[in-house]
């Protein structure tokens, strides 16, 4: 006669070994300061690199974005039964913030083994890179936003929805035209972040080193 504790034992042990060859999900962190726009990306970049991606979103300055950051990933590594970001990113507008107040922002997330992830003068800039180079004379927000739903990409209300057609299949022409408008004079005062020269490095992202980032796993 069969000993049926025994039988029961291969099948357990046939779903660990199953679950021990199951493969775990890189985590990241984003807490950024967009409802809809930034949060639509995003779930567009977990989709198309199969990774997990929590998003946190709040509308406050960009230091308060940082703080909120922190918190975020204390919490998250208490916890026993979820494995840790593999990074944690804060994503900001230039839009309508001072430089001190990302210089703050910028201060708490080097501190914390975080990135602030900035885009001059909106995150739009990143996405009219996807079809094309954000021109050079755009250093405002509605500018770049008007252009943005000029090019097809955003539509809906206010004119914040992501139409994901419209840059599917895009991801490496939107970063050889970000390194081509993040210039090394741009640069400078991006790394500085001095009181009135938020237009000297506008237009600009910084996403780039989250895809990056995320292709290499």
């Amino acid at each position: 006669m069969k000993d049926h504790r025994s039988n029961a034992g291969e099948l357990q042990h046939g779903r660990n070994v199953r679950r021990g060859h199951h493969r775990r999900k890189v985590r990241y962190l984003i807490v950024g300061g967009g409802e809809v726009t930034e949060k639509q990306y995003f779930l567009h970049l977990r989709k198309l690199f199969d990774v997990a991606i929590d998003y946190r979103w709040d509308h406050c300055d960009p230091s308060k974005l940082a703080s909120l950051a922190v918190e975020c990933k204390k919490n998250a590594a208490k916890d026993a039964g979820v494995d840790g970001y593999r990074a944690v990113w804060v994503v900001v507008d230039v839009d309508e913030y001072t430089a001190s107040q990302l210089r703050l922002a910028q201060k708490t997330c080097q501190k914390a083994g975080m990135k602030l992830i900035i885009s001059n003068p909106c995150f739009e800039v990143w996405l009219v890179d996807h079809i094309r180079l954000c021109p050079e004379s755009h250093k405002g927000t509605k500018e770049v936003e008007e252009l943005a739903k000029t090019l097809g990409i955003t539509a809906g209300r206010n004119n914040k929805s992501i139409r994901e057609d419209s840059i599917e299949g895009k991801l490496e022409a939107a970063k050889a035209n970000a390194l081509r408008h993040n210039s090394e004079q741009k640069a400078h005062w991006r790394q500085e972040l001095a009181d009135c020269h938020e237009q000297d490095f506008a237009p600009w992202t910084d996403m780039v080193d989250i895809i990056n980032m995320i292709e290499r796993g």
